[in-house]
């Protein structure tokens, strides 16, 4: 994800932390298409080729004599006519005694220094077989004579190839000499050369890729806004802020830093969306002796990465150089290397099956052939074979450096034409970048240019640069990442490493300071980060119609009209000609929820937090926060002014803070994953430890019920504990497994989501002590529970997610469901987004509050009301086949709730006071519950006197069955109950009003849904 920052048009003055107007919320989009790229790039040549039209060179194809071509060392040029690459003429190159011989031409003075230049020659090979070429300079200046190499290649024998690189030239003083020469092959190996030519490419190399970045990685998006009637709506403004990139980016992990500093981890998960693994899923650190194998570092990181939607690339299964294998595998050969290599690729390959993006089978083939010299060249495409088998789906990538920072692609090409040829499954190519010094943005577009050819995604797999000068270390930084963002066959780049205390190239290479602090590369990485990222706000014109040109990913809409403001997802994709949206606004009683505000950390360190693991409002309306990644609570009130709890002397110290509740009175508790399990704040200041007695490994949920007690719910275990700020905790014995949430309703029934097998999550439903799935009428599935929570109407909100199994933290809807579980959809999410788990909590003014992890930004949401209850059902009803059953109806429109009072039969008061349930002559049983339109869930109970004339529900004790009420219409309904005492069930109807009292009300108020 992109760095947040603070929003565009915040007042002066606004504190750190920012109650802002609303915001809204991918896996990484896919390749781009095709036809987009190949006519972006075909424009981009163009582009180019009009700017570098002149040849400095005269007569590059010889065709009038030798154009000032000699020879260099003792050697002879000379022109010929046999079979020339164009033209008539080409030269010839003989009596060459060493490999630096070769032919040169002077370029002394015509090169301006600082400007870049494509080298390129034809070149045919006069030997028997394939050799080495090279272009060069001999240059003598102000640094003496010094001889930089442009390019090295393989000259095909009797072939025509192509040479072609870019060189930036530099001058120290006044040079004296500089000579293009071109040699490589060795001593006595002639070669013919055609159509050489020197080209100044055009000095501004940023305007250039930014043209190409708009045509490539940007759309139009038109959003048109009718309102209720259809009528295209002007003057609403419409939001497009930008929660995910369509271009991946990436960042390396250090399993010894990752463990030690967490704000290495905050630094990944605030950026990146992709990682890989530097060593921990290498060979040597998986079996560092044979027959020790072990993932748990790899796992390590993988479970990180999968809870926060991070993608991991598998890097690597083999590493081709001698020096980098295990050392008990240096010494194998024959059969014994070869059952290795069969037991770690099956091992490896099987362990991460599923779990990896892409594989570099076997890294750096250019520079190194351990297994190849052993097992023979073949071995090496046995690996890619042997890995498409064992995991179909993940995708195989060759990885070799020099390609991107060198001038070895030409080498590269070479190679990978050969596993094509040989019919190798290679899906992707990876170019490691580890550059060192200035870095030269042309010659990195040359060398993708040579490598797209393939047709094959292209990735910058190890970006670094290495540099004293942080400044100069942030424009090499930015040429490479600017020239791949604008390169049509990139599909991402992961950069090598960002803090200067592991950095694998040195305090020179890193983004980030020893102190966590930004040096000028790491700025200048946010500052790219953000100027691919599109947060625009504009205004509908006449027609409705809303437009910006976005940054391809996953986008929020938020549209703000004259009766409310709702909110929209999508993705912005590559295609041609504008993406639309067309949205009409629903009746603002609809039932949709709609976004309020986003509450955004501010940059002052008192008020920052980097995840939201949970959220709750205190009494006083403050909002708390559980940074789990940061390890403390935030008290923050309305203003933004922030207190860390963790202040007071008593207070535990937490380390990963996973969840935080409110209750009456004042009371705040916290849930800690690696520090103190359970604590309890009395007043919100001073907190202290609660005795969990052993019982928590790794608590996960948290919720607060009556004064001084909560409920815990443990993710390792699968415990739910009663929580007594005094006495500690009890087990409740539930049996579950991996407890993820817990809500309890206003008839203290309890909720609980929670893992199952084999996949996905359950959602329950527990009433003394006796738990049940939860089985709604309709959507959502219960395999995709996230998180629960109870609004002040008792209905139960439900946040669900697409794969609860693998993107448990990536929720796609929220849900309200009645007492009889009924669901309906009420807010939409992204379906893929890593930054919007939302654990809920209900404000109160029964707004909720969606807390992230990771996230460092709290979404507010105002949910509709139910529909009113309807009062005008008081009365007392009765069963006309019977001679005076009844029942009296009372609801409570405010507390959400319904009362009923059941009578037998028309007759005295038991002589005790007291009823029993079934026995003639004993009216009195009442029955409570919930209603929502025309339909009640009631709990029966025992109960001592009628309550006619009282204002509540009589004593409620013992439950004794269950009533379901529903009502046809103002005057008629049915009753079907279940004593469990007397194992009696019946269904009673019809029943009618006993007298007209309330049918006017109620018909007023009615919303008589088909039963």
């Amino acid at each position: 994800m992109p760095v947040q920052s603070t929003s565009a048009g915040s007042p002066a003055g606004t504190p750190s932390l920012y109650w802002l107007p609303m915001t809204t919320s991918d896996t990484t989009v896919g390749p781009t298409a095709r036809m987009v790229r190949l006519a972006v790039l075909l424009a981009g040549m163009f582009a180019c080729t009009s700017t570098q039209a002149q040849n400095l060179l005269d007569d590059p194809g010889f065709e009038s004599g030798t154009a000032g071509w000699t020879g260099f060392g003792p050697a002879s040029v000379a022109r010929t006519q046999d079979s020339p690459w164009e033209g008539n003429w080409a030269l010839r190159v003989s009596g060459r005694t060493d490999s630096w011989n070769g032919a040169t031409v002077s370029l002394l003075g015509l090169l301006e220094p600082g400007r870049a230049y494509r080298f390129s020659a034809r070149v045919r090979l006069a030997g028997a077989s394939d050799e080495t070429l090279t272009l060069e300079l001999a240059r003598t200046d102000g640094r003496g004579e010094t001889y930089p190499r442009i390019l090295t290649s393989v000259g095909t024998a009797g072939e025509w190839v192509e040479l072609s690189e870019i060189y930036t030239h530099s001058e120290e003083g006044t040079a004296t000499r500089l000579d293009w020469y071109i040699a490589g092959p060795p001593a006595g190996v002639g070669y013919d050369i055609d159509a050489v030519s020197v080209e100044a490419l055009p000095t501004d190399w940023k305007a250039t890729a930014n043209a190409r970045i708009a045509e490539l990685r940007q759309r139009e998006l038109v959003v048109t806004v009718f309102d209720a009637d259809g009528e295209p709506l002007p003057g609403a403004t419409v939001r497009m802020e930008q929660v995910k990139r369509a271009f991946p980016m990436g960042m390396v992990i250090d399993i010894n830093a990752f463990r030690a500093h967490a704000p290495y981890r905050q630094y990944i998960a605030q950026r990146f969306d992709w990682a890989v693994h530097e060593n921990a899923a290498k060979w040597y650190a998986n079996e560092p002796s044979q027959g020790n194998v072990s993932y748990q570092a790899a796992d390590e990181v993988l479970a990180w990465a999968d809870a926060r939607g991070i993608t991991m690339r598998g890097h690597t299964i083999f590493w081709a150089p001698e020096q980098w294998q295990p050392d008990w595998v240096r010494s194998l050969n024959g059969q014994p290397l070869r059952t290795a290599v069969e037991n770690r690729l099956n091992s490896a390959a099987t362990h991460f099956r599923g779990r990896f993006a892409h594989w570099d089978v076997n890294n750096e083939m250019l520079h190194g052939r351990f297994f190849a010299d052993r097992l023979g060249d073949d071995i090496r495409d046995w690996m890619f074979h042997r890995t498409r088998e064992l995991d179909p789906d993940v995708a195989l990538f060759l990885n070799d450096f020099n390609v991107l920072s060198q001038g070895e692609t030409d080498l590269y090409a070479r190679q990978l034409q050969g596993f094509l040829d040989r019919g190798v499954p290679v899906d992707g190519v990876g170019l490691q970048g580890h550059f060192t010094g200035a870095v030269d943005p042309w010659a990195v577009q040359e060398r993708l240019d040579k490598m797209g050819r393939f047709g094959l995604p292209l990735w910058i797999t190890e970006l670094d640069v290495t540099e004293p000068d942080p400044q100069q270390r942030a424009d090499g930084l930015e040429a490479v990442l600017r020239m791949a963002f604008s390169h049509p066959d990139v599909e991402g780049v992961m950069l090598w490493g960002f803090w200067a205390g592991n950095h694998w190239r040195g305090p020179n290479a890193a983004l980030v300071n020893q102190d966590w602090s930004l040096n000028p590369a790491g700025q200048r990485l946010d500052a790219l980060l953000a100027e691919w990222t599109s947060d625009e706000t504009v205004a509908t014109n006449s027609n409705g119609a809303a437009s910006a040109r976005l940054y391809h990913g996953d986008y929020e809409l938020t549209i703000t009209t004259p009766v409310g403001i709702l909110g929209r997802t999508l993705a912005v994709t590559a295609g041609a000609g504008a993406q639309t949206l067309d949205v009409t606004l629903a009746d603002p009683y609809a039932g949709e929820a709609t976004l309020i505000r986003t509450i955004e950390a501010g940059a002052d360190p008192d008020s920052s937090f980097t995840s939201s693991s949970g959220v709750a409002e205190r009494d006083n309306g403050d909002l708390l926060i559980a940074d789990e990644d940061a390890g403390r609570v935030l008290s923050c009130d309305r203003s933004g002014h922030c207190v860390d709890l963790a202040s007071g002397g008593e207070t535990p110290s937490w380390c990963a803070p996973t969840g935080v509740a409110a209750g009456p009175g004042g009371d705040v508790w916290v849930i800690d994953q690696c520090g103190v399990p359970v604590s309890w704040c009395g007043d919100g200041s001073a907190c202290a430890p609660v005795d969990d007695f052993g019982l928590l490994e790794g608590p996960y949920a948290v919720t607060a019920t009556t004064p001084g007690r909560a409920l815990v719910g443990d993710y390792e275990t699968g415990r739910i504990l009663d929580c007594d700020a005094s006495d500690g905790c009890t087990d409740l014995e539930l049996g579950f497994s991996r407890v993820l949430d817990l809500a309890v309703d206003a008839q203290d029934r309890l909720f609980v989501v929670h893992f199952k097998q084999p996949r996905g999550t359950d959602l329950s439903l527990c009433v003394d002590g006796n738990c049940a799935v939860f089985l709604p009428e309709s959507e959502p599935p219960r395999d995709g529970v996230a998180a629960v929570a109870v609004d002040h109407h008792n209905r139960l909100l439900m946040l669900t997610a697409p794969d609860p199994l693998v993107e448990i933290m990536t929720p796609n809807s929220l849900y309200a469901c009645d007492h009889a579980a009924r669901c309906e959809k009420i807010y939409e999410s992204s379906a893929s987004n890593p930054d919007a788990f939302g654990r809920l909590a209900i404000t109160a003014e029964n707004h909720v509050l969606t807390g992230r992890y990771p996230g460092s930004r709290i979404d507010l949401l105002d949910i509709p009301d139910p529909e009113p209850l309807n009062p005008g059902f008081n009365d007392a009803w009765y069963n006309p086949a019977t001679a005076g059953q009844g029942f009296f109806v009372n609801v409570f429109p405010q507390g959400g709730t319904v009362f009923l009072a059941w009578f037998t039969f028309d007759t005295e008061r038991p002589a005790n006071g007291n009823a029993v349930i079934g026995e003639a002559g004993h009216r009195w049983l009442t029955a409570a519950g919930t209603i929502l339109d025309n339909r009640a869930e009631l709990t029966v109970y025992r109960s001592s006197g009628g309550v006619f004339d009282q204002a509540s529900p009589a004593p409620q004790t013992v439950p004794a069955g269950r009533i379901s009420l529903q009502f046809h219409g103002c005057g008629e309904g049915t009753v079907s109950y279940t004593l469990d005492d007397v194992n009696e069930s019946l269904v009673v109807t019809p029943i009618r009003r006993v007298v007209s009292d309330n049918v006017a009300l109620c018909e007023a108020l009615a919303r008589m849904p088909d039963d």
